[in-house]
């Protein structure tokens, strides 16, 4: 949870709506065509793809069913350096504050790329807006990023806690001070549009949509080799009301991490 990093998948497109709200290059109406494939091409003929055909789709539904052309499309437009931005504001690829020793991990750029042996290209950056190319996060960060989207902005520091000796637990931790590490506050409207497509994320899912508090996700299907993915999820809960709770979930070589949040909230 601390010292691995891994791909995040789509769990990231989180980021790229968040960016493309809070720059204005799209509104919460805009549409893109999806019919499986994207118009940008690679410059060898082939072009980047998505796992469904979505039709006239905007940001809702983008993160509902997790469109990968419309995600393309908003990072063009973004570009990669208000990508590296924004997910730095989520934590990303930046230290969280714990006491113990963390991986920091980082965040797809030319200059990770160049560090790594790689050429950078224009098609780094549509990869780099659905979670892939070369961003590598750790759990830790990636339950930053839920605990970010449910605050509407605001990302604290990690903390571990030791031990509570006040049984009531909401004045014992409303005691401390806990440290603003970043702040996108001001902009409950733009987190309002992404948690609403994270909840409809949610609701698509049996195990989570009979949660009368609603229960916010993002799912991703990381590549690791040609042949292998993970699995990964961010949520909080509830996500109707004051959210409690913020989740991050990496299975490795797995499938459906979502089904196990309905377990965590239970617990």
């Amino acid at each position: 949870a601390l010292l691995e990093a891994y791909r995040p998948g789509s769990t990231f497109k989180t980021v790229t709506a968040t960016a493309g709200l809070c720059e204005s290059v799209i509104t919460e109406s805009t549409t893109f065509y999806c019919n499986g494939v994207s118009r940008f091409d690679y410059g060898n003929g082939h072009h980047p793809t998505c796992t469904g055909h979505h039709g006239n789709t905007a940001v809702v539904n983008s993160l509902k069913m997790s469109c990968n052309v419309f995600f393309y499309e908003v990072g063009q437009m973004l570009g990669i350096d208000k990508i590296d931005q924004y997910a730095a504001y989520f934590g990303l690829g930046v230290d969280t504050g714990l006491e113990l020793p963390t991986a920091t991990g980082w965040v797809a750029s030319p200059a990770e790329m160049e560090k790594r042996g790689g050429t950078w290209d224009q098609g780094q950056v549509w990869q780099a807006s659905i979670g892939q190319s070369e961003t590598k996060v750790t759990p830790l960060q990636l339950a930053v990023q839920a605990m970010t989207l449910a605050n509407k902005g605001t990302r604290y520091e990690a903390h571990l806690v030791k031990s509570i000796n006040n049984y009531d637990l909401t004045q014992t931790l409303n005691e401390t001070q806990p440290v603003v590490a970043s702040d996108l506050s001001g902009h409950d409207d733009v987190f309002d549009i992404v948690q609403h497509g994270m909840r409809e994320a949610a609701n698509r899912r049996p195990t989570l949509s009979h949660f009368a508090e609603g229960v916010a996700i993002k799912t991703g299907t990381p590549q690791v080799t040609n042949s292998t993915t993970n699995s990964t999820t961010i949520g909080f809960y509830p996500a109707l009301e004051e959210p409690e709770i913020a989740v991050s979930i990496v299975l490795e070589e797995g499938e459906y991490s979502a089904d196990m949040l309905e377990l965590i909230i239970n617990a």
